[in-house]
């Protein structure tokens, strides 16, 4: 079985992983990510049984902000059913962070798992970020899954494996038209307009209004985009929780206002429709 990084979508866009600020490592450090390995591992025990509505329940409003109950049970099932039971968990490393885009200051925790699965024994990370509340306790933030060996990208397909055929070239120069037109309304806070411009597997997956609530609890913290580069374009044939088709991950390389100190990851999905255009069909910062 094939497993590739799960593309946040549009609807999980205020999960989006974190430009770390790290602490010199200390007792009281060392007590928090005790702390925050104990909250993780409650909390992936919902997700382990299929309890997914528990699981949103027990999560920071950061989440319940970013994505509705029932969206984020549908979500969860397709990224995890695969997979199986989970047959093993070691903690790889645990990070403390203050800073999280399109969050408000404070203190956070990312958790690295080595994971392994039934239907995928190895090569799998797990990565849990969790925020403290104001009452102390450690609540999730953030979660998805990833090869250990790769990037946010998908993992390498035969279709993305092989150098780029006329067909594939175009298809990524045709993304990138497209990611690069579409930008723009999210970067003027057009985020009703961005939507209608998406994708109809992006229009399904959440409303409107939803699209407009994450895009925004997300953005509006980093300020005016300074700067923009594209740095790479990959080409697929499948997605995770979507139907088999045709996609471009397109990244770029973002400055904000509000992070000039910081280079940030943005990847933006693009799939081909049915009429032969190029929409996007899911965006995430990294």
């Amino acid at each position: 079985m094939k497993i590739r990084k799960s593309i946040i979508a549009l609807a999980l866009a205020a999960l989006a992983a974190p430009a770390y600020a790290t602490e010199k490592t200390d007792k009281t450090e060392t007590a928090a990510k005790e702390a925050a390995e104990k909250a993780a591992l409650a909390w992936l025990s919902f997700v382990d049984g299929g309890k997914y509505a528990q699981a949103w329940e027990a999560a920071s409003d950061i989440v319940k902000n970013a994505i509705q109950q029932e969206q984020f049970g549908s979500t969860s099932a397709a990224v995890r059913t695969p997979l199986g039971a989970v047959e093993g968990r070691k903690l790889k490393s645990a990070t403390p962070a203050t800073q999280l885009p399109g969050a408000p200051d404070g203190q956070y925790m990312v958790l690295l798992f080595d994971t392994s699965f039934a239907e995928k024994k190895e090569g799998l990370v797990e990565t849990v970020i969790l925020a403290k509340g104001a009452e102390g306790a450690w609540k999730l933030a953030g979660y998805w899954i990833r090869p250990s060996e790769t990037s946010p990208l998908p993992a390498a397909t035969e279709d993305s494996a092989k150098a780029d055929t006329p067909e594939t070239a175009a298809a990524k120069e045709a993304a990138k038209k497209a990611a690069l037109a579409w930008l723009p309304l999210v970067d003027g806070g057009k985020y009703a307009q961005a939507w209608e411009a998406s994708a109809e597997v992006a229009r399904n997956a959440v409303s409107k209004e939803q699209f407009e609530s994450s895009l925004s609890s997300v953005l509006k913290p980093l300020g005016a985009v300074e700067s923009r580069k594209f740095k790479d374009a990959t080409y697929t044939t499948q997605l995770p929780r979507l139907l088999d088709g045709h996609y471009v991950v397109v990244q770029f390389e973002t400055v904000f206002a509000n992070k000039k100190e910081a280079v940030i990851p943005e990847f933006v999905t693009v799939a081909k429709e049915k009429d032969g255009s190029w929409k996007v069909a899911g965006y995430f910062l990294r």
